[in-house]
């Protein structure tokens, strides 16, 4: 679908990155966490690894997931529930490719990133520049503190990236 959609050029390269949090069953804390099934050991086998992680509510897996301008999905990461959005960041950017209907190599770039103050860190916006990818990220307290703190030294003078 985005192959055709990108071929007809309805594709916005504008997409949006965010995480929500899915609560595990309570019967999902009672699998064994060690020991062995047919001769291997369960934690190296990879099928039976799964994206649960403890945290405020108890076992929960999170969702990130980069969508484009019209809602449509373009990645989706599942990791714990204790992993914070900017360190899943990484990953959710490198899923991201989207085939050319004419063959070739697929696009890896959006033009514009739009995210929440969770992904507001100097490595993500660095990363994104090195990208091409404009930022569109709300600075938290702390950053705002730091940059007027250093005053003329301290960078950009309002709180989006234009």
């Amino acid at each position: 679908m985005q192959v055709k959609d990108d071929s007809l050029g309805q594709v916005e390269f504008t997409v949006s990155i965010d995480s929500t949090i899915a609560r595990a069953h309570q019967h999902a804390a009672g699998a064994r966490k060690k020991g062995t099934t047919a001769g291997r050991s369960i934690r190296s086998n990879r099928k039976t690894r799964q994206a649960l992680g403890r945290s405020r509510g108890g076992l929960t897996t999170k969702l990130h997931l980069l969508v484009e301008a019209r809602g449509l999905p373009l990645t989706l990461h599942l990791p714990g529930g204790n992993v914070v959005d900017c360190t899943a960041f990484d990953a959710v950017m490198a899923k991201f490719r989207l085939r050319r209907p004419a063959g070739g190599r697929p696009r890896t770039r959006p033009d514009t990133l739009i995210a929440d103050k969770g992904d507001s860190t100097l490595k993500i916006r660095l990363d994104l520049r090195r990208r091409g990818t404009k930022a569109v990220i709300p600075e938290r307290r702390d950053q705002i503190a730091n940059r007027k703190r250093k005053g003329s030294r301290g960078g950009r003078l309002h709180a989006f990236d234009a």
